[in-house]
This record gives structure tokens, sequence and C-alpha cells, in this order.
């Protein structure tokens, strides 16, 4: 969906439309999947109990939330009640407003004892501290998603609460063929990126390269080959 609300000619506000009150009505929801593109540059959006409901939905179990922006109590609000029906939480490109952080965001799924996980996914995640660092030109390295799985259903150390920053590569384009992938908390931090202009061959039983695989036969300056059949 668009987050566009304040610019809807129409006046007809995405809120009137009541989506989350929608989207608990739908008892037997048990996969969930939003988006929101954001039109307004101004950093105005939409609240999230406009989009979702803070009550439980008892048989969902797998939510992706893309897009969303919202504060650490706002995410909580939702996700604390689906405790004891999710299991497989996606998060991409979510910021949280304001001075808010995921650190906190986790501390709280972490002590509600119902909130056990099979599978957290991360991606671009935005907050307070990345803004920060993001002033400097630095990033935040990889926390691995079981690392975050682990804390939410363990315990342990919160993974957010020793994130790593690292000097932003010149020129990166934060792809997958970048130092870095993303900005955020989940970017892959490479060491150096792979070469494949030798074109290495993986098969541990042959020669070492492609080019030894040749049957084509090698032909001279003056168009023979060395295969050739010439009379001298």
């Amino acid at each position: 969906m668009d987050d566009d609300w304040r610019n809807d000619p129409t006046g007809s506000k995405v809120q009137d439309t009541a989506l989350s009150a929608c989207i608990q009505a739908a008892t037997n929801l048990e996969h969930l999947e939003l988006s929101v593109t954001h039109k307004n540059m101004l950093g105005s959006c939409l609240p999230l109990h406009c989009l979702l409901p803070s009550t439980a939905l008892h048989n969902l179990h797998t939510l992706v939330l893309e897009g969303i922006y919202a504060t650490a109590r706002e995410i909580t609000t939702f996700l604390v009640p689906q405790a004891a029906s999710l299991r497989h939480l996606t998060l991409c490109n979510v910021q949280l407003l304001a001075d808010d952080l995921w650190e906190h965001v986790l501390a709280v799924l972490r002590n509600r004892t119902a909130f056990h996980l099979d599978s957290f996914v991360l991606k671009s995640l935005e907050d307070a501290d990345v803004r920060q660092h993001q002033e400097i030109g630095e990033v935040a390295a990889r926390i691995p998603d079981e690392e975050v799985l682990r804390f939410v259903n363990e315990g342990g150390i919160n993974p957010f609460a020793k994130r790593d920053w690292r000097l932003e590569p010149p020129d990166s384009d934060f792809d997958a063929t970048s130092d870095v992938s993303d900005v955020s908390d989940v970017s892959v931090w490479r060491e150096g990126c792979r070469d494949d202009s030798s074109d290495v061959d993986e098969d541990p039983d042959g020669p070492e390269f492609n080019s030894d695989y040749d049957t084509e036969p090698d032909v001279d300056s003056e168009g023979l080959s060395d295969d050739s059949d010439v009379d001298e």
C-alpha cells in the first residue's frame, strides 16, 4: 500500500479505510505480508495502529513487514499480542522513529516468555543509532539473524547492544557486490569482493582452469591449427 494520506487530493485518508479493523476481523488469518511505500518525503507517516491491530490474531503464524515506520512502542504493541501463535517473523526496511532503538524492541520481546519464534529475519533496519552513525559515514556490521533469534527465545546478550560500526567503503552502492550490502544492523561485511575474472572451475578432480577443457585446436597467426594435416 502507499502511505500518501497527507497528500490525497480526494480527502479520503487511508485510516478511514480501517485496514487494521479489516485485518483484525480476519479471524482465520495465518500468513500476513504488509509492504508500505512512502510518497511523502517530509517525514510524516501513517500511524501503525491504522495499519495493524493491537489485539491477537490467534491463527497468525507468519508475518512479513516491509517499509513500516513506527515507534518502538507501536511495534511491540502489535507484536506482543501475537506471541501465542506467531512463529516466523520478517522485518525488512523497518524504521524506528525518534530516538527509539531496536535494542529496546528485542528486550521487550525477550521478556515475554510466550514469545518464541522459529525464524526471525531482519534486513536493513533503521533506528536512532543507525542515523547517528550515518552522519559520520559509518555503517553497522552484520548481526546474524540466528543471534537475534537466540536472544529472543533464550536470553543472553542483546545483539543490538554490542553493534560494531565500520567506515563506509568509498563509492559503495550497498548491493551484493559491495563490501557492505545494506546500511543496517544486518549489513554483510565482506573482507573483499570475489574476483570473477579468473573463471576458475570448481571441479576438484579436473584441471584448475576452464581453458584446460577447451576442445578447439589452437590457431596460429597464419590461421593453421596444430592439428591440421598439412603437407610440407
